[in-house]
């Protein structure tokens, strides 16, 4: 039946934009929380071991909190 159907796609459709929008608010909290870590003078540094999370870390990923080795371990 065509109503079933668009309303199934709809459904579908709904589902999707709601993933989206969640992901966009995870989004927006971690780059509030990077630009809180800059003007706290933290951003770069690792929250767990302290050290300095490398400049290409940074460049792929912006809000980083982790170095690699904590990140991975």
């Amino acid at each position: 039946d065509d109503d079933f159907a668009e309303m199934a796609t709809e459904a579908e459709g709904d589902g999707v934009l709601e993933n989206v929008g969640h992901l966009a608010n995870e989004e927006v909290g971690q780059i509030l929380t990077a630009l809180s870590r800059i003007k706290h003078g933290t951003y770069g540094t690792c929250q767990k071991c302290g050290g300095n999370i490398l400049p290409a870390r940074l460049d792929a990923v912006p809000h980083a909190l982790y170095c690699i080795k904590c990140a991975q371990g």
